[in-house]
């Protein structure tokens, strides 16, 4: 019997705003278990958008659409952080 060979579609989506989501999302947690907005603002400056090139068959960039859904849409390859 021979065994068959699926390849998973690798996609990232992207979240702007991001540095402002997780201010909020951490603002929820304990004062003692929070992680500093310094710290979230540093490690945000580190990071790039990934590429195709990374491995992705597909990137994409995410968007709440203000009515409880998301508008997802193809994200350029020219976009840098």
């Amino acid at each position: 019997m021979a065994a068959e060979v699926h390849r998973a579609q690798q996609r990232y989506v992207s979240r702007h705003n991001v540095a402002s989501y997780s201010i909020a999302a951490e603002s929820a947690r304990s004062r003692k278990t929070r992680v500093p907005q310094v710290g979230i603002h540093a490690t945000l400056e580190r990071l790039r958008h990934p590429r195709r090139s990374d491995g992705f068959d597909a990137l994409y960039a995410l968007r709440f659409d203000g009515a409880g859904g998301f508008d997802v849409r193809p994200l350029a390859e020219e976009v840098e952080r």
